[in-house]
């Protein structure tokens, strides 16, 4: 398993740090636009928008800003709900962008959501924050991946992050390397 350090704006930054054995495996930083990723052990850059370059290298595609409401706990970011329903403790919400379906359980959680693609679980364990995020592709995407994230310490929320937790600082000796070659390094 890698350990990742992480860091989600909602204006779509992002910094990923993955470790494994006391060593620093990638980090993947920028913006929903335009963001890198820098694979030490080979000394090796891609620079690609977020959602391909996570796609490419976790087989789930889903962007900066995507991440955010999903880490945590709310699924999505949208204010618009176009239809609710109550079935006893549990609530089904439709929103523009997907499903959210919430338990009461210390107030309103997301137990499950269906959002651009992507199927969520949680798990709260009696916190104020997710423990536990399951991401999934869905069926009627290419990707059979899932990932699960425990999440040790909960989010610092309104932190305020410079623009270099945003950006790599990449030697000049790195080699580019595509997509394609992306999508092969994990798996």
């Amino acid at each position: 398993g890698l350990t990742v350090l992480g860091a989600v704006t909602a204006a779509g930054g992002l910094r990923l740090q993955a470790t494994a054995a006391c060593r620093t495996i990638f980090e993947l930083a920028g913006t929903n636009e335009r963001a890198t990723l820098y694979w030490r052990e080979d000394n090796k850059v891609a620079t690609a928008r977020a959602d391909e370059l996570l796609d490419a290298l976790t087989g789930l595609n889903v962007g900066a800003d995507a991440l955010l409401p999903i880490l945590t706990g709310c699924v999505t970011r949208t204010n618009t709900v176009s239809r609710g329903e109550r079935y006893g403790d549990r609530l089904k919400i439709t929103t523009d962008t997907g499903l959210v379906f919430l338990q009461q359980q210390r107030g309103w959680r997301a137990f499950y959501g269906d959002v651009q693609g992507l199927a969520v679980q949680y798990a709260w364990q009696d916190a104020p924050f997710p423990r536990q995020v399951i991401l999934n592709a869905q069926r009627d995407t290419p990707s059979e991946v899932q990932l699960r994230l425990r999440i040790d310490d909960g989010p610092i929320v309104n932190s305020s992050l410079g623009p270099e937790t945003f950006s790599l600082n990449v030697p000049s000796t790195a080699a580019p390397m595509t997509l394609d070659e992306v999508r092969g390094l994990l798996r």
